[in-house]
């Protein structure tokens, strides 16, 4: 982020840009993607049920996309990938989901 305070517009921006770039690359492995916002940039959080390589190749066109939407191109993104088949707890407030699949 270019300043040190995180507004809402900064967390709305933020996610219609993941949202684009996410556009067509969920597959039905996907558990939920969301992003925490912090003075030095952007965490992106990808959480899939098992471990599959084309999802992983998704998920690093999904990250150069959403590098090539930033505003300023100098926004630092970090990209964690989580592997999880228990029941996924929501996370905390700071982090903003994008999305999450349906489950029973």
């Amino acid at each position: 982020m270019m300043h040190s305070k995180i507004t809402v517009e900064d967390k709305k921006n933020t996610a219609v840009t993941l949202m684009q770039a996410l556009w067509g690359a969920i597959s039905p492995n996907f558990r939920m993607v969301a992003f925490l916002l912090f003075d030095q940039g952007v965490k992106l959080l990808f959480v899939l049920e098992v471990d599959d390589p084309l999802d992983r190749e998704e998920i690093e066109d999904i990250c150069a996309e959403f590098d090539a939407l930033q505003d300023s191109g100098s926004t630092k993104f970090e990209v964690e990938i989580a592997v999880d088949t228990t029941n996924l707890a929501w996370p905390d407030d700071s982090w903003v989901v994008v999305f999450r699949r349906r489950e029973l």
